[in-house]
């Protein structure tokens, strides 16, 4: 059997005090990839720090920061920086929470400014931050966690389907720049996956149809081909054979993780 082997390598994982997030930094780590814990939560984060695997030696950390106050988010990662040159960062998980259910029409000009402040400009500050280090490395991986809505849009999740999908273009453009130098950009596109947000969905839906909540979740589960909702290990699983070496030549790509939901190939 080929064992995934990530030792030696920092990966930077957004959103990771919980659900996606966590589970992508904890199989990073249960590869050997010394990780950075990031989201909002100081205090989240440094309870989830604590649970990651350190079976290599590995000593994790975390940074508490907020993606939509992006001059904040600037001088943090001069300073992360400056405290990680001895193993910087070759693997960036670009994760965000999504902004709130709406449609398309109804959605505020803040609120899509918000999300797409947290989604693509520091995505793009935290890209151009760590892709240094990465084209002198000769190795780099980067995945967005973004959702199948990319492909297939929800009319309750109009924001989400206008950013993610800019999102993933974006990631494209990179793939194809930056691939000669050794660096990888992948987006993962979870479908229906038990997290925090997957329950705000169901509560709604529950709430709008006067549906109980555990028959939405078995509506749900049973749209799916395989039968049942996705865990959020389901994503580590994948990110951590993207991020490896074993994926050196799959560039550029949505990977749909979503039991076959999606209609389209």
């Amino acid at each position: 059997m080929i064992k995934i082997t990530l030792k030696g390598r920092r990966a930077f994982v957004g959103g990771a005090s919980q659900g996606i997030g966590f589970a992508i930094a904890e199989r990073l780590a249960a590869c050997g990839a010394t990780v950075t814990l990031v989201s909002r939560n100081a205090a989240k984060l440094a309870e989830a720090v604590k649970k990651l695997p350190t079976d290599d030696g590995q000593i994790h950390d975390f940074l508490a920061v907020d993606f939509s106050d992006l001059e904040k988010l600037s001088a943090q990662l001069v300073d992360y920086q400056s405290k990680t040159t001895g193993l910087p960062v070759s693997i960036l998980v670009l994760n965000s929470g999504g902004p709130t259910p709406s449609t398309a029409f109804n959605a505020t000009t803040p609120q899509y400014k918000t999300y797409f402040d947290e989604a693509i400009l520091a995505s793009q500050m935290l890209a151009q931050a760590f892709v240094p280090d990465m084209k002198r490395l000769g190795y780099g991986r980067i995945l967005t966690v973004l959702s199948s809505t990319v492909k297939q849009p929800k009319v309750d999740l109009g924001i989400s389907n206008t950013v993610r999908a800019a999102v993933a273009n974006w990631a494209k453009s990179l793939s194809i720049e930056l691939g000669g130098f050794g660096i990888t950009v992948n987006n993962l596109l979870p479908g229906l996956i038990q997290t925090e947000r997957l329950q705000e969905l169901i509560d709604l839906r529950a709430v709008s149809s006067g549906i109980p909540q555990a028959k939405v979740a078995a509506q749900m589960a049973a749209s799916i081909p395989v039968g049942r909702i996705g865990a959020p290990s389901d994503l580590g699983n994948v990110a951590a054979f993207l991020a490896s070496d074993l994926a050196a030549y799959i560039n550029g790509i949505n990977v749909p993780i979503d039991g076959g939901f999606l209609g389209s190939l």
